[in-house]
């Protein structure tokens, strides 16, 4: 079986850096934009589509800051592309009817409304914002060495490890 491919953007504002967090209409769920690659396109046009039908603006994604995979229930397997970028002007947020409102959010305010769904976006995140330099990562990012305090604290609280 063929493999999905989905993508997801961690917005960041500049100014205060925080990020962007969408409540989703149909499980009441806060997630990070993004959704499932639609062929033709590649893994960046994806996720720049998947941001501006979600939040109305348009954003050029800077670098991938994880690649994960999970099992789905039929068998099959679901790989989750994580981009961050960075927005230098606070953009004017217009969300779409797959969601009912949007924050701006520090990583200490995720630590209770991140959905744990969207936790593995988040240690991306978390990743990409200790190391700069974005990566590939084929487990729980908590277990580096560099993985930065505040976000392990996120994470722990998740996804019941501590």
């Amino acid at each position: 079986m063929e493999p999905k491919v989905a993508v997801s953007t961690v917005i960041q504002r500049m100014r205060d850096r925080r990020v962007l967090v969408l409540r989703r209409s149909d499980n009441g769920k806060w997630n990070f934009p993004g959704g499932k690659v639609e062929p033709p396109e590649n893994l960046e046009q994806a996720a720049a589509r998947e941001v501006l039908e979600e939040t109305g603006f348009e954003i050029r994604p800077t670098k991938i800051a994880m690649v994960f995979s999970n099992g789905t229930d039929n068998g099959g397997t679901f790989v989750f592309v994580i981009f961050k970028a960075t927005m230098v002007i606070d953009p004017e947020v217009t969300i779409n009817s797959e969601h009912t409102e949007y924050r701006w959010v520090t990583a200490r305010e995720l630590k209770e409304e991140i959905s744990s769904d969207a936790l593995p976006r988040l240690k991306a995140y978390a990743m990409f914002d200790q190391t700069a330099t974005g990566g590939v990562y084929h487990r729980d990012p908590t277990e580096y060495p560099w993985y930065p305090g505040e976000y392990a604290e996120i994470g722990k609280a998740k996804d019941g490890r501590g």
